[in-house]
């Protein structure tokens, strides 16, 4: 699939479904700019947003940088997912074992 989607100009962008492009006027959004948020391991969980207040697109190098910081960010959530993940296995299983009410 595709790690981002750039539309630099929402207004005169006619790919983008009419209504789309009125809430996007309406909220004062002229561009925009998304790139996938993932893991090697799981694969895609979530997507990061940039509106811009005008036409506009980000260089090779902010989209780079984007890159590099949405590993480590995708790495970083991942683990805190899992983490809270195990978390609530473990106070449902503690609640199963030890009852805090008899």
């Amino acid at each position: 699939g595709r790690r981002e989607i750039c539309r630099p100009d929402l207004a005169a962008d006619r790919s983008t479904d009419p209504r789309h492009r009125e809430v996007a006027a309406r909220l004062g959004c002229a561009a925009s700019y998304a790139a996938a948020l993932e893991t090697r391991g799981e694969g895609r969980f979530g997507a990061v947003v940039w509106l811009y207040d005008e036409p506009a697109e980000p260089d090779e190098r902010r989209r780079h940088l984007t890159r590099l910081y949405l590993r480590q960010a995708g790495e970083h959530l991942a683990r805190l997912l899992a983490l809270d993940a195990a978390r609530a296995a473990l106070a449902t299983l503690r609640e199963e074992l030890l009852p805090s009410r008899l």
